[in-house]
């Protein structure tokens, strides 16, 4: 526990302490209290600095957003509650858009496996076309629910679908939700940091240690060139950026 904390004093204690002392523990907490709430300010302060919507909410607001893929993986999962709610062609809408989805997952791990953009560019021309159908077939007859999600479908395309024009993107985040467990994990073991600079040192430390998992590099090695490097003005910085 953090050692400025007032000593915890149970009553009958309290009631020995000469009135001097009760003013000093009393000043004392009042410290203390005022350096909280300025910590907890300057948290929720970096939390709206750093916040940023989730693609659950992103389904149905209406942020500007350029160039951003939303989670097709998330997507899915709405359209199969949709199946299992009672509503005006629900079972129907999110038969057709699971299968739709399935469909734009097996295509995109096809062209990851063999890079073949010819192939790939073919069925995205035409998945376009059956996409579009499919969402004027039913937007008009979707209940609030699906019509919510069809309409999300039809007014933020280029974000559900940007990885159709730009593959080297995924359709979905699973690769970035695994890439944090580690955070995660860390912060339930150790309570997380116990201020703004800790927090960033940790993430800066566990960026790289995720970065060097990824591509299947050396975390030690990664950390023994980076000191060498920063001892020596003659040895190259390495780097984290992927190579092509």
């Amino acid at each position: 526990m953090n050692q400025n904390l007032p000593q915890k004093l149970d009553p009958e204690s309290l009631n020995q302490l000469p009135k001097e002392k009760l003013v000093e523990i009393i000043i004392e907490q009042s410290k203390v209290i005022r350096e909280l709430q300025k910590i907890i300010f300057e948290l929720q302060q970096e939390i709206e600095r750093l916040k940023v919507s989730s693609d659950d909410f992103s389904v149905y607001n209406g942020y500007q957003v350029v160039a951003q893929q939303k989670c097709l993986a998330h997507l899915r999962r709405h359209f199969k509650k949709l199946i299992i709610l009672p509503g005006l062609h629900n079972q129907a809408i999110g038969k057709a858009f699971v299968d739709l989805i399935d469909e734009a997952f097996t295509n995109y791990a096809q062209w990851f496996e063999t890079l073949d953009s010819t192939s790939y560019n073919d069925w995205v021309n035409q998945f376009k076309s059956k996409l579009q159908q499919t969402l004027n077939q039913w937007i008009d007859l979707a209940g609030a629910k699906a019509g919510n999600l069809l309409r999300s479908l039809r007014d933020k395309a280029s974000q559900w679908w940007y990885f159709l024009d730009y593959p080297e993107v995924p359709p979905d985040n699973n690769q970035a939700e695994r890439s944090l467990r580690l955070a995660v994990t860390k912060r339930k073991v150790s309570g997380g940091s116990r201020s703004m600079d800790r927090f960033k040192h940790t993430a800066h430390l566990l960026t790289v240690v995720q970065t060097c998992r990824r591509q299947s590099r050396s975390v030690i090695d990664f950390f023994a060139q980076a000191l060498l490097a920063n001892s020596n003005n003659y040895l190259s910085v390495p780097s984290l950026l992927p190579k092509y």
